[in-house]
């Protein structure tokens, strides 16, 4: 995710879960797995997220994360 809204921010500060619904249960980075990461858990570029929802949940986690996005955007780092 190198030009992703979720860089240099936490899962708390993002508020994933309460905004999407989806909850995040894994990150790659640089070929480790990070299984259930804490709230605060800094994301980084080229982190690869993996996710958990209901068909909604997950897509409105896609719109969340997509650059640009106002959604994610928005937040205050």
């Amino acid at each position: 995710m190198p030009e992703s809204p979720l860089n240099n921010r936490t899962i708390g500060e993002l508020g994933i879960r309460s905004r999407t619904g989806a909850s995040v249960v894994g990150v790659m980075r640089h070929e480790r797995l990070e299984p259930n990461p804490a709230v605060d858990y800094r994301f980084e570029p080229g982190d690869s997220v993996a996710v958990m929802g209901k068909p909604e949940e997950l897509t409105s986690f896609q719109v969340f994360t997509e650059p640009g996005s106002n959604r994610a955007n928005g937040l205050h780092k």
